[in-house]
């Protein structure tokens, strides 16, 4: 009985060695899989920022700052209420958005 005790517990041992070496394949594997994504995101997002860098600046860009509105067009805005008309819109949607978050509406 000795003999069998022993080598059940051999048997045991080598199964939980096994099972450990198996968790840490798979955990490897895993993380394997897990850098490769991140540095293949990594060095597509770097191409397409050294791609966007490449692109050259226009020149109205440059001076963009000092642009000015024509008066004309500001007399139509201002005829029309524009500013009025978009903090309404701005109101409405957040008021919206506020009774949507209450339970039961």
């Amino acid at each position: 009985m000795d003999a069998i005790g022993s080598l059940f517990q051999l048997a045991q041992s080598f199964m939980d060695w096994l099972l450990a070496t198996g968790q840490e394949a798979f955990q490897w594997l895993a993380d394997l899989f897990d850098w490769t994504g991140r540095s293949t995101v990594d060095e597509i997002l770097s191409a397409v920022a050294a791609l966007l860098e490449q692109i050259p600046m226009p020149d109205w860009y440059t001076n963009a700052g000092s642009y000015s509105m024509p008066s004309a067009a500001g007399w139509l805005l201002d005829l029309f209420e524009v500013q009025f008309g978009v903090n309404v819109v701005i109101s409405a949607y957040t008021t919206r958005f506020m009774i949507r978050r209450i339970p039961g509406f």
